[in-house]
């Protein structure tokens, strides 16, 4: 799964794939959901769309040592820990 895959997804889909957010930051006119996993954090970034409810605008990772990392090496960890 690709990052640019998840821009333009729904609000739902991205909590079908990686479960409920640790962290929901309401940055208006944005939302920030943020998921951790053993060895980084991603934030998605979702703003308000036309017809109602929200959607993935960006997508922002970072490893433990507050570093940029592309976000891919965090999902499929991110993925494993919301199927339990």
């Amino acid at each position: 799964m690709s990052a640019s895959s998840l821009i333009g997804l729904p609000q739902e889909r991205i909590a079908e794939v990686f479960g409920k957010p640790g962290q929901v930051r309401r940055e208006s006119p944005a939302e920030v959901w943020q998921y951790s996993g053993p060895n980084c954090v991603v934030d998605f970034y979702l703003y308000q769309v036309t017809g109602g409810g929200m959607s993935v605008s960006f997508i922002e990772a970072r490893d433990r040592a507050a570093l940029e990392t592309a976000p891919e090496l965090c999902f499929e960890a991110l993925t494993q820990r919301a199927a339990l």
